[in-house]
């Protein structure tokens, strides 16, 4: 059976999403990482994660999130309630403690697919966090000098 044009639960517009979740018609579930840029965060602020969710199979129930532990991550990341639909936009909130960065490991599972077949999924989110100083200004680059010869 052929989708008719446009259809979102075939349309590869993710909007502004960074992590793609699509439910294929046999429940199995794919996680994948977009082209949207996530902006780095100041320390100790909370950033949105925008998800799409592709929902092939018309699945109900929860879509649960579950991460990696790294020193100095904090994800905010209830469960989404699945209606059946065939695009479903969903958001997480991370937050990272200190400058630098981190590579977040995310499992994707829907627990309202039938037989087992698709309760997991992982992608790779790398988070960054800039080092701001006091005056709340982002430090300047470092200039590197050459020697000069003569």
């Amino acid at each position: 059976m052929a989708c008719e044009p446009g259809c979102p639960c075939c349309s590869t517009d993710t909007g502004n999403a960074v992590l793609v979740v699509t439910i294929n018609p046999e429940g199995r579930v794919e996680a994948a990482r977009t082209d949207v840029a996530l902006d780095p965060a100041r320390p100790g602020e909370w950033a949105s994660v925008a998800v799409a969710v592709i929902n092939q199979g018309y699945v109900t129930g929860p879509l649960q999130l579950r991460w990696s532990t790294l020193p100095g991550v904090e994800v905010d990341a209830p469960d989404t309630e699945l209606t059946g639909a065939p695009r479903q936009d969903t958001r997480f909130r991370v937050r990272l403690t200190r400058p630098g960065g981190a590579d977040l490991t995310l499992r994707f599972w829907a627990l309202g697919s039938l037989g087992g077949l698709a309760n997991k999924n992982t992608a790779f989110l790398y988070l960054r966090c800039r080092a701001d100083d006091a005056s709340g200004r982002e430090p300047a680059a470092e200039t590197v000098r050459t020697p000069a010869t003569n």
